[in-house]
């Protein structure tokens, strides 16, 4: 947990000489999985040469993660890499690849992440997220979210389903999502996040 949190905190200090031009993402959410709760806090930092991404109890249970990256513009699409590290629970090194895409009322967030553990029982991993989203207005979003993650040594996970957000006001909002596997429609899960970011972004997340 001491790990953890030290790594939170390197990720935190990198944005300390940032822009004043910076977007910042603060955002906590919580995942309902059958009786079990996990809360996820989550970071990011868009400056305009450097991209930060800290998060907890995201990609393992008990595990810190911090990324640095940069984004580039490809042909109206945002990409963004990153390496990182994740500590806790799970150890391991990892790497990230995300992208951002708007069309007239229409939004498209993709992540992608492969990472090594390191040191016995901590498998490989590979998870992928999608958001796509439209947007009726400002203040409200719809759409439909879906995540893979296949670890070494048990069966591809699928979570998929309709995901709605709310901004009831300006630099803050709610987004929630409930989900179900395709494969086993016993297993489903809600997620609902609340955040905090620049207004001209709320729509973009």
């Amino acid at each position: 947990m001491k790990r953890a949190i030290r790594v939170i905190l390197v990720a935190l200090v990198l944005v300390v000489p940032a822009s004043v031009f910076a977007q910042h993402d603060f955002a906590v959410w919580s995942k309902v999985d059958q009786s079990d709760v996990t809360v996820i806090p989550w970071y990011v930092y868009n400056g305009s040469s450097l991209l930060v991404d800290a998060r907890y109890n995201f990609d393992q249970q008990k595990t810190a993660g911090a990324f640095v990256g940069r984004a580039f513009e490809v042909r109206g699409v945002s990409v963004m890499p990153y390496a990182g590290a994740l500590v806790g629970d799970y150890d391991g090194i990892s790497t990230q690849i995300n992208a951002f895409a708007g069309f007239d009322v229409y939004t498209v967030f993709v992540m992608n992440q492969y990472s090594r553990g390191i040191g016995e029982g901590h498998a490989d991993f590979i998870y992928h997220w999608v958001d796509a989203l439209w947007h009726p207005n400002p203040r409200l979003a719809l759409g439909i979210d879906g995540q893979v993650y296949k670890e070494s040594g048990i069966p591809l996970l699928v979570d998929v389903g309709p995901v709605v957000k709310i901004l009831p006001a300006s630099y803050f909002y709610v987004k929630a999502w409930g989900t179900v596997d395709p494969k086993n429609s016993w297993d489903k899960k809600f997620f609902v996040g609340i955040g905090f970011l620049p207004d001209e972004w709320c729509l973009s997340f």
